[in-house]
């Protein structure tokens, strides 16, 4: 369904029972909000969850932004080493923007925040070929109390196999953080 959140139209997917904990679910890279596997939206929707999963904009079913053409990563990377401005049309903090205000016209409750304050968990495929273990351990520094699982032979993707493990890790960090 689509919701109109920071000016936006905004795709968003919403199952489990309306007085569940809230959990926003975000697909990155692009990926569209079923990039999120049903099988897994259940299990944590049977633990009381209410899920919720959105594409961000410009991706899957929210609005786009065809208008400024596809970036080119080859210059906006070589922009960014010569420290000059990079034009995009829009920033990582206007998608956090985005999911705050789907948040906020569903009536959950959210504040902005400067910087991650709510206990983290960082889940990461240790066989990633998009994205190095690394930068997981590095965000988990950065990020005060976090936690890390590193899964072993996961990589860039949400395996079946692996997606009552994923559910179970999720709800008993949830759970435990209150």
């Amino acid at each position: 369904m689509h919701v109109t959140a920071n000016g936006l139209q905004i795709e968003i997917d919403v199952q489990g029972p309306a007085d569940g904990p809230p959990l926003l679910l975000i697909m990155g890279l692009g990926m569209p909000l079923v990039g999120w596997p049903e099988e897994l939206v259940a299990l944590l929707v049977q633990r009381g969850f209410r899920v919720i999963r959105l594409d961000n904009r410009d991706a899957g079913l929210s609005q786009g932004f065809e208008a400024y053409g596809v970036p080119s990563l080859t210059a906006a990377s070589l922009r960014y080493l010569l420290h000059l401005r990079v034009r995009c049309a829009y920033t990582l903090a206007d998608m956090a923007a985005d999911a705050l205000a789907v948040l906020d016209v569903l009536g959950i409750p959210t504040a902005l925040l400067r910087r991650i304050q709510a206990p983290t968990r960082i889940i990461h495929g240790q066989a990633d070929p998009l994205v190095p273990v690394a930068a997981a351990h590095d965000l988990q520094r950065k990020i005060a109390g976090a936690s890390a699982e590193i899964i072993p032979g996961m990589g860039h993707d949400l395996p079946q196999a692996l997606l009552p493990r994923l559910a179970g890790s999720l709800a008993s960090h949830l759970q435990a953080a209150g």
